[in-house]
Formats: structure tokens, sequence, C-alpha cells
């Protein structure tokens, strides 16, 4: 997937609000932004744009927590090091704690939210962090 996302985690308390509250913000305030750019006709293309980024991010949103939780499972341990079973312990995790009934919904919105904070997070940190010249 995506190299730096598995150095971006989600610690207890105030980290993991502040992750689901990014997620939140930017989960609603897309779409909205990308309605009223859509206004002009400049703005179409780029309104376009936000909703297919937007639709990509909440699609990816649960593999990048997935691969958070994989990341936290294993620890410090040899298998750390195989993103393939990171991801899938990390996957199956969330899939058995969105499946699990009356409170599937629920566990799948606070996971979307988290998810799509960790992009964004990862995506300002990436653009803000100079590059070397080659």
């Amino acid at each position: 997937m995506v190299p730096g996302l598995g150095r971006l985690s989600v610690g207890g308390g105030v980290e993991g609000i502040k992750s689901a509250g990014i997620g939140l913000v930017a989960l609603v305030s897309t779409p909205i932004i990308a309605l009223l750019l859509a206004i002009t006709l400049v703005g179409l293309l780029i309104a376009l744009f936000s909703v297919f980024a937007w639709l990509l991010v909440l699609y990816i949103a649960k593999i990048a927590i997935a691969a958070n939780i994989g990341q936290a499972v294993f620890g410090d341990s040899d298998r750390a090091n195989s993103s393939f079973a990171v991801l899938a312990v990390g996957l199956a995790v969330v899939i058995a704690k969105v499946n699990l009934p009356f409170v599937g919904g629920i566990i799948s919105f606070v996971l979307t939210i988290v998810g799509i904070g960790l992009i964004v997070q990862y995506v300002f940190t990436a653009l803000s962090t100079p590059r070397e010249a080659s």
C-alpha cells in the first residue's frame, strides 16, 4: 500500500479522538465543499476530482486502520515486517468487529472516520515535509 502510512499510529486517548475528529470533519466537509465548487465551470473539474478522491479515501480508510491494528497486534515481533501478515490479521480483526450484531454499524463508522483521519494526517505530513533535492 503506502509505505509511510504504516508509520502513523492511532494511540489511545487524545490521539485517537484527534484522528476521529479530523476524519469526521473530512467526511462531512469534502462533499459540501465539492458542491460549492461545482457551481462554477472552473470549479466543476476540481469538484469531480475531490468527490473521486473522497470516495477513494472512504474505500481505503478501513484498510489503513486494519494495517494499523495489525501493527499493534504484532508489535515488535519478526512477523511485523511482513506486510501481508500484518494486513491479514488487521483485516480479520476489522471484519470480525464490523460484523458484530447491533454494534457492528457503529464500529464500522468509527473505524471509517479514524481511518480517514489517519489518511488525512498522512497526506498533510507528506505535503508539509520538505523533500531533498536530487
